[in-house]
């Protein structure tokens, strides 16, 4: 069975997520994976067509992140929801979708050269949840821009 993921060194420069720059393509994230969830075909559940994501960095930021294929394939097995992960030269991208899950302009999506390893010193939050006040609830003024961060 091959291993899909190598090991990148401990003397890496870590980016943290809203440093994240379009024009930089060679960066670093070290993550925890707090949503993991599979984009099937609409007439086959078992046709795998993507990856969805929500990745969290030791500041408590957070990023959606999409594998499509055929690059889901090579993850599907290696990810897993609340797992560490150092993650490096994915691609960044503007965040055009109706249906947002964080808070964000910014979007990533694993590349043909994405490299992934196990992160075992993640000193980050397990979660991350953003509440509102009560009023801006009752006035109906809250954003609507997002699904749910």
């Amino acid at each position: 069975m091959l291993t899909f993921y190598c090991f990148i060194y401990s003397n890496m420069i870590i980016t943290m997520i809203r440093d994240l720059d379009a024009n930089n393509e060679d960066y670093t994230l070290k993550v925890r994976i707090i949503r993991l969830w599979n984009f099937t075909a609409w007439d086959n559940p078992q046709d795998i067509r993507g990856i969805g994501m929500i990745l969290l960095d030791e500041e408590g930021d957070k990023i959606e992140c999409n594998i499509e294929k055929p690059h889901n394939i090579k993850w599907q097995k290696v990810l897993e929801e609340y797992g560490s992960f150092y993650i490096k030269n994915p691609m960044l991208s503007v965040n055009q979708g109706t249906l947002k899950y964080v808070v964000g302009e910014k979007k990533l999506y694993f590349k043909y050269d994405t490299i992934v390893s196990k992160a075992k010193d993640f000193d980050g939050p397990m979660n991350s949840l953003n509440f509102v006040n009560y009023q801006t609830i009752m006035d109906n003024t809250v954003e609507q821009d997002f699904t749910f961060s």
